[in-house]
């Protein structure tokens, strides 16, 4: 019923913790898809050892291409009636994880089911969970629309990893597979644009293991240029659609996604190269178009958005730095 993908790249640490909690499921109705991206530790042979005790457990070794390219893969085989991924660093802490979320997308005929996680270390001892917002209890175990999904159970953490999906409901749509950062955003406003049944439920299942220097914690350019990226993604997908409040939500998106990412300039790692960044990234366009978006919407837009982006990265730098001396009087 239940095909469950594992991408994996030199994750020998933390790859059998993240098996184990899988094969100790109370639902055992699965098939575990364990994609090696061409490991070159020890993970390869670590996948070959589980298939040969389990024969739920199907292995793939393909060359290095990344995440995307190994969800994918994983996504193109998969045979059951219903899709999870989990990342192989991480692991479900707990052991009806598919039970719930399963029982929850079958008793109540939805195409998307999401709980929550919690984030550990890389010894899994826990780090914290956030508390679930009052707009998230109001909409919670209950069928809501793509809009409310988005705005009120996503509520800004795009994260496919706790969501349980009919595998007919993501039909043909695939990972970009030339996206490393923020794809499981791309995968998750693109299916959205479908007419979907969705429930939220306050189920925190997911271990999501922050560890230093890993992909999503170490800065780089090209994260910057993903993010950015986003802001033409999200406003072609305010085209695409003919919902106008699905529409608003895509549009809001492709201009906080300007304003998020500029304001990521200000850190050390990127700040003494700002202005060469601007243009490398194409900013001074970028920030031309996020203006005439913004025109489509009637919210209050930030007065970053209508200056130059090294006006807007000056003005975050000075925000930062006033907050920092208040924060000190504060803690007098």
């Amino acid at each position: 019923m239940i095909s469950i993908i594992v991408p994996i790249y030199n994750t020998e640490t933390y790859l059998r913790e993240c098996v184990d909690s899988i094969l100790a499921q109370t639902y055992t109705d699965f098939e575990l898809l364990l994609i090696d991206d061409g490991s070159k530790d020890s993970s390869g042979v670590i996948c070959d050892e589980y298939a040969a005790k389990d024969s739920r457990v199907r292995v793939f070794h393909k060359e290095n291409g990344g995440v995307s390219s190994a969800r994918n893969l994983g996504l193109n085989n998969a045979k059951g009636e219903y899709l999870i991924v989990i990342d192989a660093d991480d692991y479900w802490c707990r052991i009806d994880a598919l039970e719930q979320l399963y029982n929850v997308a079958v008793e109540n005929n939805v195409d998307i089911v999401r709980g929550e996680y919690k984030a550990v270390d890389k010894n899994g001892t826990d780090l914290f969970a956030r508390p679930i917002t009052q707009s998230k209890e109001k909409i919670a175990n209950q069928i809501i629309d793509n809009v409310t999904f988005l705005s009120d159970a996503i509520c800004g953490e795009f994260f496919f990893v706790l969501c349980l999906v009919k595998k007919s409901a993501l039909d043909s749509i695939r990972y970009n597979d030339k996206r490393s950062f923020l794809e499981d955003m791309e995968l998750l406003s693109t299916l959205m644009l479908k007419p979907l049944s969705c429930i939220y439920i306050p189920f925190r299942f997911y271990a999501y293991r922050k560890i230093e220097n890993s992909a999503s914690n170490v800065p780089k350019v090209k994260n910057l240029k993903d993010s950015f990226e986003m802001c033409y993604m999200f406003n072609n997908l305010s085209n695409k659609t003919n919902d106008q409040l699905l529409c608003n939500f895509y549009t809001q998106y492709s201009i906080m996604m300007y304003y998020w990412t500029l304001d990521t300039i200000t850190l050390d790692a990127y700040f003494s190269r700002r202005k060469e960044l601007i243009i490398e990234l194409g900013l001074n366009e970028l920030q031309k178009q996020v203006y005439n978006w913004s025109k489509r919407t009637d919210d209050n837009i930030p007065i970053i958005i209508k200056v130059s982006p090294i006006i807007g990265v000056w003005v975050f730098k000075f925000r930062h730095f006033i907050g920092g001396i208040v924060r000190r009087i504060k803690n007098r």
